[in-house]
Formats: structure tokens, sequence, C-alpha cells
């Protein structure tokens, strides 16, 4: 399998002149050193998109301009595509990769045992952990960061299906925030903090793109999905988890930054205030239109 992976990967590496201008091969390079030693560690500043921020920062403009003007202005005269059977993919890729993440985080149990064991040494126990351990996070941390972009195809369906609904202040806010600020942790503050973070949010998007998946099936799956009002509650205690981490970051003064921990706590809670009266006026209305 190791074998096989490792010969995809350097077929890859052949589109690297093509790519140059977007794409730093270092961190393709860097996974497959990784599965032949993973006592191998590379300059993570290096890795594709983690020179500077300037390729971020020019993705979340371009994503903006497309979602906002752009695609709505091409769209206008066009009938809606049908996307359903990419729709099922996509969907598809999104949860078996979150699930995945998921499980490979599990599968530290260094970084598990961090948490209980070396509570608020955070940055100093990432530090210190053995190189292929460290290899193999590093990756783990750069694929989450990277599925930020791969999340931006949900708004681009959207436009691309004229489903102008869809596509609100909460809807947009949260893919550029996540996709801004998830990198701002990665190149800046790259510990345990972040993957407490991730694992949330990776946990949230395996159950969330199951449900879209299913959704894309059609009416006669679609109504058997109930349990849509519960995915909103289910991402709000995400939030509600990640506060009362920070919180208790804060207060106990634990290492790394302060300020990205504050910063953290305040972001977290605009996202559970945002979703909470997305669920109040989108659900509550419901209910009252039912009891009339």
């Amino acid at each position: 399998m190791s074998g096989i992976l490792i010969m995809l990967l350097r077929s890859y590496s052949k589109l690297h002149n093509t790519m140059a201008n977007y794409v730093n091969m270092t961190t393709v390079e860097h996974v497959r050193l990784f599965i032949e030693d993973p006592n191998h560690v590379a300059d993570f500043d290096h890795w594709s998109l983690m020179e500077s921020p300037w390729k971020i920062l020019l993705t979340a403009v371009m994503y903006l301009a497309f979602v906002l003007n752009i695609g709505p202005r091409f769209m206008e005269r066009r009938k809606p595509f049908k996307v359903k059977y990419f729709l099922i993919f996509y969907n598809l890729v999104m949860a078996v990769f979150s699930a995945w993440w998921v499980i490979q985080f599990l599968r530290y149990r260094s970084i598990v045992d961090g948490y209980f064991h070396k509570a608020c040494h955070f940055n100093h126990y990432y530090k210190s952990m053995d190189p292929a351990e460290l290899s193999g996070i590093d990756v783990l941390i750069w694929l989450y960061m990277a599925s930020k972009i791969m999340e931006l195809t949900d708004t681009v369906i959207f436009v691309m299906r004229k489903k102008h609904s869809q596509i609100t202040f909460l809807h947009v806010y949260h893919h550029v925030n996540m996709l801004v600020f998830t990198w701002i942790f990665v190149k800046y503050n790259r510990n345990l903090q972040i993957m407490f973070i991730a694992l949330c949010n990776s946990t949230v998007h395996a159950v969330m793109y199951i449900y879209y998946m299913l959704s894309a099936l059609g009416p006669s799956v679609q109504k058997y999905l109930w349990w849509k009002k519960y995915l909103t509650v289910f991402q709000m205690a995400q939030f509600i988890c990640i506060i009362i981490f920070y919180a208790w970051v804060i207060a106990n003064g634990c290492d790394g930054s302060r300020a990205f921990s504050i910063f953290s706590l305040v972001n977290t809670a605009s996202f559970y205030f945002l979703f909470s009266k997305f669920y109040k006026k989108s659900y509550n209305i419901k209910e009252k239109l039912n009891c009339n």
C-alpha cells in the first residue's frame, strides 16, 4: 500500500512545472518521505501555501468575488446546473476525509494523553514529541488546513445551482473565517490547541457531509432526514466545547499565545451567536407554523 502511494505521489510531482506558481511541491515530497521514513522532519514553513499569507488571502478574495458577484451574474440568464452525482461524490469524499481525520487523530495516543496528562503544556509537549509522531501530526494539521479550501466548493455549488437563499452572511462568513484563521493558527500557533479545534470541527463535518450526501439522493431519501434540526444543535455543541476549552486555557495561564486563545474564544462565540440566531429563525418559525 505504501509503495502504491509513493508511486502516485511521484507521478503527481511531474505536474510541478505547470503548478509551480500556486503549489510548492515540498509538501508532496515531505509526505512521500514521511511514508518512507516516519522520522523525517521537514521545514513546515516551506510547505505548500505556508510560505506567506498571500495565496490564502488571494483564495479568499477570489471566493468572495465569485460567490457575491461573478458567479450570480454568470448564472443570471442560465438554468441551474444539474450536479446531483457530483454532489453525492463530493459530499461522500468530504465525509470520508473528516471521519478519517478523526480516526487518525485518535490513533496518536500521545496527543490524547497530552490533553489529560500534560494539561496546560500544549506548546512544550508538542515540540518535545518524537520526530516520527511530530511529522505525522504536521501532515494531519496541514491536511486539515487544506480542507478549508476544499470546503469553499459548498458555496460554489450553491451558486451553480442558483440556490441563492443558502448563500447567507453566516455561510460566507464561516467559510472565509475558517479559511483565513485556520491558516494563521497553523502558521503561527501550531500546537495541540489547534488540534482540539480540528477534532471538534472534523467530527461535526463527518456527520454533516453524510447528511448532505443523503439529501443529494433526492426526495425519496430526504423525507427520512428528520434530524437536520439536530445537526445544527450538534454544530452549536462543538462551539460550546471549544469556548469552554479556551476559557480553561486562559484561566489556567497555559503555555502558548494568550492572544490566540482569547481570539479563539471570541471568534468561536461569534459562530455560536450566528448559528443560534439561525436556529431560532429557521426552526422556531417552522414549529409555530406547524402548530397553527
